[in-house]
């Protein structure tokens, strides 16, 4: 069990700090939750969660609010330009196979679940990060921009693809002569963007009402290399991306124009040449945008980083692996990272600054391949679903239509079937397929190693 007054300093209220926070509670081991935002704006669109996480979800005493503000996934189709159907994946068989349903929902929806899960209090707003100070065994100490200041026994950066945390850290590790590689300090390329938004409930649209749905999604193409992807989340909305790639790529290392919030005037000068483009539950792109009151544009970035963690200080989910979203795995990744260090604080012997190290070390060669690996993996889909080439262009239909057959099938389960846990509370009842064994590549916390 972690030392006695053991504190974690978190930066960033995003779905991976908001979750830490969650899977530290329920530790017994006490936190705080830095935030730079003056408050949490219901910005995004939506998102998937699949078994991977749902179980943790389950064990916590989440998943019940969650489920009442999300949907069970059936399936997606996928769809040429002129709407006719290139590939229609079942994903029917996933809640008898994983336990879990995969589950759309609301961005803004989840945040403000994990919220209520939360110690009243925990959360300081508008406390944008200037600088962190390691004290070797006297633990850590985080500058705020507004003056304050706060010390914990470690720090654990959740700020995402521009983490200031992680830029403090590469400064101390350079002043003490200890430079990360070059390619870590090195702007974030940007070669694609994302409008995105929810929309209003669509009275008209009986299919947004049931309790399951599917993913609908518009392919691009090389002339056209845009993405339109419809994800029913409840209560008859609509979460909505359209994705692009930008006539020549960009460098930045800030985070300020990354996301912005746009009114549809701005919008419809971005997307002109869409707005006919037909939607397969009727309308076009230019209704969507009619019915959305907030819309955002996000700059998309994908990033691996090979320094996770320093001293006391250590990085988790976009702020050392940011993924392109075509494979939908941001949010997993970043929770399955929050699973597997809250098991190894939990198990933290003492609080000295050496075996602090050793859990970062170790938490690193759990988690660091395999997030590589989702990295890369989520950068060839983008590049399929958008035909961005002539290759992906003809080559995609054959892979998409592989997922709903029996190889693809053995192939997910080996990643879907890893469903780690909370080693110190009560496991739920392991439902579907059995846990990977420990060599599984996804590098998970199984059954066999937690019991």
């Amino acid at each position: 069990m972690a030392p006695k007054d053991f504190h974690v300093l978190i930066a960033g209220a995003g779905i991976a700090g908001l979750s830490l926070g969650v899977m530290l509670k329920k530790a017994g081991i006490q936190f705080t939750i830095l935030e730079k935002a003056s408050e949490l704006k219901p910005l995004g669109s939506g998102l998937f969660l699949t078994a991977q996480v749902l179980r943790v979800y389950d064990q916590v005493g989440v998943l019940e609010d969650l489920e009442a503000v999300s949907v069970a996934s059936h399936g997606g189709t996928y769809y040429f330009q002129n709407s006719e159907t290139m590939a229609d994946v079942d994903m029917s068989y996933y809640s008898t196979t994983f336990g879990y349903a995969t589950r759309h929902v609301a961005r803004a929806d989840f945040v403000n679940v994990l919220m209520a899960h939360l110690p009243e209090g925990c959360i300081h707003f508008g406390k944008k990060i200037l600088n962190t100070m390691q004290r070797a065994e006297n633990g850590v100490m985080v500058r705020c921009a507004d003056g304050s200041s706060y010390t914990g026994d470690i720090l654990v950066g959740a700020d995402g693809a521009y983490s200031a945390v992680r830029q403090s850290m590469y400064k101390n590790l350079a002043l003490k002569g200890q430079p990360v590689p070059p390619a870590d300090t090195a702007p974030l390329r940007l070669e694609s963007f994302s409008i995105l938004g929810v929309t209003k409930p669509l009275e008209n649209e009986p299919v947004l009402y049931e309790s399951t749905a599917k993913l609908r999604c518009l392919m691009g193409t090389r002339e056209k290399p845009y993405i339109v992807t419809l994800l029913p989340i409840g209560k008859g909305r609509l979460a909505w991306f359209i994705r692009g790639k930008l006539l020549e790529a960009e460098f930045h290392d800030q985070e300020s124009f990354r996301f912005t919030e746009w009114d549809n005037d701005t919008i419809h000068d971005i997307v002109k040449d869409l707005e006919h483009l037909p939607l397969v539950l009727g309308g076009t792109v230019g209704n969507l945008i009619k019915n959305t009151d907030k819309i955002s544009r996000v700059m998309l970035e994908d990033k691996w980083f090979t320094t996770w963690y320093e001293g006391r200080t250590v990085l988790v989910g976009d702020a050392c692996h940011k993924t392109l979203p075509a494979a939908g795995q941001g949010a997993v990744q970043s929770i399955l990272d929050c699973v597997c260090l809250a098991n190894l604080l939990h198990e933290l012997p003492t609080n000295e600054a050496s075996d602090i190290e050793r859990v970062f070390a170790k938490f690193f060669e759990i988690r660091g391949a395999t997030t590589a690996k989702v990295v890369a993996t989520s950068k060839t889909i983008s590049g399929l679903t958008s035909g961005s080439s002539w290759f992906h262009t003809f080559i995609r239909p054959f892979v998409i239509r592989l997922v709903s057959t029996p190889f693809f099938h053995s192939i997910l389960n080996k990643s879907l079937a890893g469903r780690p846990v909370l080693n110190y509370m009560p496991k739920p009842e392991l439902k579907g397929v059995p846990d990977p064994s420990p060599a599984h590549t996804l590098g998970l916390v199984p059954d066999a190693v937690a019991a």
